[in-house]
């Protein structure tokens, strides 16, 4: 009540503006300032609580994207999967070390990114050549069969998914097995 009347004091007509007055005007407009400033701020670290989502995980997501922070992951109902596609989405296959299925992880990234680097990551010659046969049919690249320790399997896998049979040639130790398939896949058709 004191500081009303005082502000009354302050902004009335016949007030002439003594030091004094002068003083608590600057004080009382920075204390406004302050509190505004300070209201804002509390409100701004709020939104970008993951508690404020609770249990869901879209809400996460939002979060994670928003904030450009992976580790909100955490917070969420399935940690593997939110770091799965926060990798995906960022672009970042070192996010997959987060998962308890890095190899998994790293796959699914490779494939969707079509990202050949991702899969000489692989240490694992096996969880590589799956990585490099896979991007190959799905680019329709055959060139990456070159570059995997079964290049006559990765052709076989080529040549049937891109139902081209020239190169079952390429097949080594497959191509009697591929040549077979085509011809089956001949007659189911006649």
């Amino acid at each position: 009540m004191k500081l009303i009347n005082i502000l009354k004091n302050i902004f009335s007509e016949d007030s002439n503006l003594s030091g004094e007055k002068t003083t608590l005007l600057i004080i009382f407009t920075i204390s406004i300032l302050l509190l505004i400033l300070l209201i804002s701020f509390s409100y701004n670290l709020n939104l970008n609580s993951p508690t404020l989502c609770g249990n869901n995980d879209e809400c996460i997501q939002n979060l994670i994207f928003d904030t450009k922070n992976e580790t909100i992951c955490e917070y969420s109902k399935n940690k593997n999967l939110c770091y799965t596609q926060v990798a995906l989405n960022f672009e970042n296959s070192t996010i997959c070390e987060k998962t308890n299925n890095i190899s998994n992880c790293k796959l699914n990234l490779a494939i969707n990114l079509n990202n050949v680097n991702i899969c000489n990551e692989f240490t694992n010659h096996t969880q590589k050549d799956k990585c490099l046969f896979q991007i190959s049919t799905y680019t329709l690249n055959p060139d990456l069969c070159e570059n995997t320790s079964e290049i006559g399997r990765c052709y076989y896998s080529y040549a049937l998914f891109s139902n081209n049979q020239t190169f079952c040639k390429k097949t080594l130790k497959y191509t009697s097995l591929c040549d077979e398939k085509f011809k089956n896949s001949t007659n189911l058709e006649k």
